[in-house]
């Protein structure tokens, strides 16, 4: 008979999905590091990818949906090396279409789009003190 720990454990890892982790390069959005590792589930979508790097860097002065997740798959065509760099929609899954590719052949890459606008914002109007301004800029 079947150890009800082992079931629920079972159970737990078929219900979230096969686990594994991503490596998300990530130089083009913090430039003091080259990538982030990140363990996901098989269901987890390319939104929460974004969100959780974003998180582990503590950005939030961004709109995280200035950010993409780029996906660079590796073939061989004639003896060479062929490399095609897909943007990926926020609702496919990494993990799965890492595990369609042999180990090493692809990998992730976070952009940042370049279609925000700077915004500053001037606190006075809601926390009033007297000859002290404050402000946050912000990238929407």
């Amino acid at each position: 008979r079947e150890d009800s720990a082992d079931h629920y454990h079972h159970y737990n890892l078929f219900s979230l999905g096969f686990q594994g982790t991503l490596r998300v390069y990530t130089s083009n959005v913090k430039a003091c590091t080259d990538y982030k590792t990140i363990r996901v589930s098989t269901q987890c979508t390319t939104r929460s990818v974004i969100d959780t790097v974003l998180s582990k860097f503590k950005i939030s002065c961004r709109d995280t949906n200035l950010f993409e997740l780029w996906m660079e798959v590796t073939t061989k065509a004639n003896g060479k090396a062929v490399r095609t760099i897909l943007r990926l929609d926020h609702s496919a899954r990494p993990l799965e279409l890492q595990r369609c590719h042999p180990a090493n052949m692809s990998r992730f890459m976070l952009h940042m789009t370049s279609e925000g606008t700077l915004v500053r914002v001037h606190d006075h109007n809601i926390s009033p003190q007297v000859g002290i301004y404050n402000f946050n800029m912000v990238l929407l």
